[in-house]
């Protein structure tokens, strides 16, 4: 065989940038986070996050859907947002928030650990939206329902503790 010129090195790597930034840019339902303050600083907001990379064939059969999901819980925006993380362009983001996989899906809310909640049955992708957001409200669900036993434990130990 003969060896790729630089050309058309570059002719390929140009290609695969533009698939990196097509599969979610300009979306009007999915946000693309750069930044974690503004996903961390609204405490009544469920921020359904997909961690992806453009090069990777199982994200990019899964962007279809996870846009479809976002477009079907358009309705509970502002309280529930879809939003999408490239890891190729954020690599450190993603470092820090342990994404070892693509894709990877996580629910931030409060009361969810710091790198978020994982979704137990799309953690890695699903075939229909329907399915992404019944696991996206579980994750949700059951990270409120946590956060107020927790607080609801804290309360019963203050009620009981001495004068």
């Amino acid at each position: 065989t003969t060896p790729a010129t630089p050309e058309a090195c570059h002719r390929i790597m140009l290609a695969l940038a533009a698939c990196v930034v097509a599969l979610y840019t300009g979306d009007a339902y999915v946000q693309l986070v750069r930044d974690f303050t503004q996903v961390q600083a609204q405490p009544h907001t469920v921020f359904a996050i997909e961690f992806f990379a453009g090069w990777c064939g199982h994200c990019q059969a899964f962007a279809p859907v996870w846009k479809a999901a976002a477009a079907g819980a358009c309705a509970a925006r502002p309280a529930l947002t879809f939003g999408a993380v490239d890891c190729v362009a954020d690599y450190v983001l993603c470092r820090e928030m342990g994404v070892s996989g693509f894709p990877s899906v996580r629910v931030f809310t409060a009361g969810a650990p710091p790198t978020g909640e994982e979704l137990t049955t799309c953690g890695h992708g699903c075939e229909s939206a329907v399915e992404v957001l019944d696991d996206v409200l579980a994750a949700a669900n059951a990270t409120a329902a946590r956060a107020a036993a927790a607080s609801g434990s804290l309360q019963l130990r203050l009620l009981k503790a001495p004068p």
